[in-house]
């Protein structure tokens, strides 16, 4: 059993690994190698690996990551993974469909489906990697009626226990990044509304993030405007806790121009670097 269970990683690996086709590291203007790369990594503290949603080559290379990050740091019982698309006020279901999970009941498509539902089963190799490595898993957001309600009435609306108590708006920056994200999408008297329910999600995500943080090593799963330009969730992260964040912005050269993969390597005159590292998939 252990030799399949071994084989199965190898042979796991072996294929993600083909989803990485570069590693760089703004500040410094580097190219890694992946060996480099994991040793640079943090063997404690926040690894938040900012993505653009479902696009299977960039949740390959965040379970590589994962995978490779935790074996050479030697702890393969302490880690977490806090994910963006789990609701906190589902925890307790999460964990049971997770224990099926880690009973071999289920395999990670069917986790899936059962917790994020079937329109997320890109992310099926990290749930595999989570396994694998006996780590723990956690859901962090809100559920959207209560952010609907939010953009309704107002953050007085909802239960003041759902409202983390550093909960605050953000900045102008923040705002002017969120008003030019959300276009045409939204009415003009409508933004404040909807920008208040965002940062109402950044403080959530930190807080669960925060809370559920005791393990030695953290990797938070979510979509890079929450964690670009150290903005966002990553603010209040580091405003409530002591551990050291390290930020990523995934890309794909089948999702983005090369025109955009440069920008995202630049130093942005008006917000600064977009993450510690970007990772540019294949």
């Amino acid at each position: 059993m252990k030799l399949i269970s071994l084989l199965s990683i190898v042979l796991y690996t072996s294929c993600s690994l083909a989803s990485i086709k570069e590693i760089y590291h703004p500040k410094s203007q580097r190219y890694l190698s992946m060996e480099e790369f994991i040793a640079e990594l943090p063997d404690q503290g926040a690894i938040a690996l900012g993505e653009f949603h479902n696009h299977p080559p960039i949740q390959k290379a965040q379970a590589q990551i994962i995978n490779e990050k935790v074996n050479q740091a030697r702890r393969t019982s302490d880690f977490s993974v806090h994910w963006e698309f789990l609701n906190h006020t589902d925890q307790t279901e999460i964990d049971q469909v997770y224990f099926q999970f880690l009973a071999n009941l289920i395999d990670a498509k069917e986790f899936i489906e059962q917790t994020a539902g079937a329109h997320n089963l890109q992310y099926a190799p990290i749930i595999q990697a989570i396994k694998d490595n006996d780590g723990k898993l956690y859901g962090i957001n809100l559920p959207r009626s209560y952010k609907q309600q939010v953009i309704k009435g107002g953050v007085r609306s909802i239960d003041s226990t759902l409202v983390p108590d550093h909960f605050y708006v953000g900045n102008d920056r923040y705002r002017e990044r969120f008003t030019q994200a959300m276009g045409s999408h939204v009415p003009a008297n409508k933004i404040e509304a909807y920008f208040t329910a965002q940062c109402l999600t950044d403080s959530v995500m930190a807080h669960q993030i925060n809370l559920h943080s005791d393990k030695a090593l953290n990797f938070i799963i979510a979509g890079s405007f929450h964690t670009d330009f150290r903005d966002a969730t990553i603010e209040r992260l580091e405003k409530i806790t002591n551990s050291q964040i390290h930020t990523f912005k995934f890309a794909s050269e089948s999702l983005n121009t090369s025109e955009e993969i440069t920008n995202f390597k630049k130093y942005d005159q008006n917000y600064g670097h977009y993450a510690d590292y970007i990772i540019v998939t294949k």
